[in-house]
């Protein structure tokens, strides 16, 4: 498969704002006779019409097969097509090691004009050695430029090919920036009646670099792709082949895969305080939940978006609610491509059971410093745990080593006290960590405190 060299390039308008633009590229095999090959440098724009100012196209061939004139004559084995209007210097280097570059200068006018369609930039003559194919013929760089400017155009895909415009598939389906929900996708195009087979790839990328599907030999003008990966975009083309020849590529075409939506949605009680949210993620490509929430008896406009979490997330703790309201939930996934359709929604009346508790739950994770201190034998250690969480209280000496494990174990929201006795330990400073994970939000907490026993 041919390498595309990837190169920045940026169209300068003739209002001074700079546009990205892309221009595509093949060269088109005209003539294969006595000899000589006749082929054209050919480019389109993706977007966009404008104009070519400076630009270079090097093209490597295998010398073996071919051969390019040690002294390049201009009108014979070379010329660029100018339109009207439009002055430019041209010259194509000498060949060097199987390489031979044209380089054209924009001197005045307003510039080559191009557009969707493609259009012919400049035309060679090869000598042929040996049988020729399109093997023997690559892209190498190639760099265009706007007029005035010294900004380069990004560079897009390029081909090549002696078969003709007509053997160049047209794209129906999926069309582009078409938004699927299913991984399973009808591909179609134009039946091409000449034709022997057919050709799909499927990309991430519009330079198609980084292909995830390349199928060959597909017969029919039609055929499903099954388990593509949801939530990403996706660009596809389709070339032809008549007997074992392949024409150029079609156009680029993209579409995208939703992300796949959460399902299972679950509302509950946390604490007779808060509203606990549980789910199912279905989407491996998901970079985040958005959770929304519609308050029933509240004056709102509906749905109205609370929070926005890490998408490996599966749980959810809304604290910011009232007693004796009802309210709904719904979530849907996202990444940098796509989103996801909404989940089902789930409703909670709320009736706080106890207003004083619910005030005195703690706000935060908290550890205390242990009381008495210094002490002999024993001590109290208080802490307050915010939210459900995995809670550990280990003792250590000065040295790093674990003297005692006082907590290790799952525990609700609130606040606590544990004794420890260092009877069977001998005087000295000890420190005593505390740690929390919430099983309910991602919340974590860790803190450190210093105890002296003397005896």
């Amino acid at each position: 498969m041919m390498k595309v060299i990837p190169a920045i390039l940026l169209l300068f308008f003739y209002t001074g704002i700079l546009k990205s633009q892309t221009t595509n590229g093949r060269i088109q095999i005209v003539n294969e006779n006595s000899g000589k090959i006749l082929c054209n440098v050919q480019v389109n724009l993706e977007d966009d019409s404008s104009n070519i100012g400076n630009f270079v196209n090097r093209i490597n061939y295998d010398s073996n097969a071919i051969s390019f004139p040690n002294e390049p004559q201009a009108s014979v084995d070379y010329w660029f097509h100018e339109s009207e209007g439009a002055k430019y210097f041209s010259s194509v280097t000498k060949p060097t090691e199987g390489t031979v570059s044209i380089n054209v200068a924009h001197l005045s006018g307003i510039g080559h004009p191009i557009g969707s369609n493609y259009i012919d930039i400049a035309s060679l003559k090869f000598n042929t050695i040996s049988q020729f194919n399109s093997d023997n013929m690559q892209f190498g760089l190639r760099q265009f430029f706007a007029p005035y400017s010294s900004k380069m155009w990004k560079n897009g895909t390029w081909s090549i090919s002696s078969l003709g415009e007509e053997y160049v598939p047209l794209l129906i389906s999926p069309f582009n920036n078409e938004i699927k929900s299913s991984n399973s996708v009808v591909f179609s195009w134009q039946k091409i009646e000449d034709a022997s087979k057919y050709h799909l790839e499927i990309a991430l990328d519009a330079t198609f670099e980084k292909i995830v599907y390349s199928i060959d030999d597909i017969t029919g003008n039609e055929i499903i792709v099954k388990d593509i990966v949801n939530g990403s975009r996706y660009y596809w083309r389709v070339r032809s082949f008549k007997q074992e020849t392949p024409s150029h590529y079609s156009k680029n075409s993209s579409f995208v895969i939703t992300v796949f939506k959460p399902d299972e949605i679950v509302a509950s009680s946390y604490n007779d305080q808060f509203v606990q949210l549980n789910w199912q993620n279905n989407s491996t490509t998901a970079q985040y939940i958005v959770v929304e929430r519609m308050a029933a008896n509240l004056e709102n406009d509906g749905f109205v978006v609370i929070d926005t979490i890490d998408a490996n997330r599966t749980t959810y703790l809304d604290s910011n609610i009232e007693s004796d309201i009802t309210y709904t939930y719904r979530i849907h996934a996202i990444n940098r491509d796509s989103f996801s359709e909404y989940s089902d929604s789930a409703s909670i009346l709320m009736s706080v059971k106890d207003i004083e508790a619910a005030e005195n739950l703690p706000k935060d994770f908290k550890l205390q410093q242990n009381y008495p201190n210094p002490f002999n034998p024993q001590t109290t250690i208080s802490y307050a745990v915010k939210e459900d969480s995995n809670i550990k209280i280990i003792v250590y000496s000065l040295l790093g080593e674990k003297i005692a494990t006082l907590i290790d174990e799952s525990q609700n929201a609130g606040k606590y006290e544990i004794i420890w006795n260092a009877g069977n330990y001998p005087s000295g400073i000890y420190v005593y960590i505390m740690t929390a994970e919430s099983t309910v939000t991602d919340h974590t907490f860790q803190n450190v405190k210093k105890m002296i026993l003397l005896k």
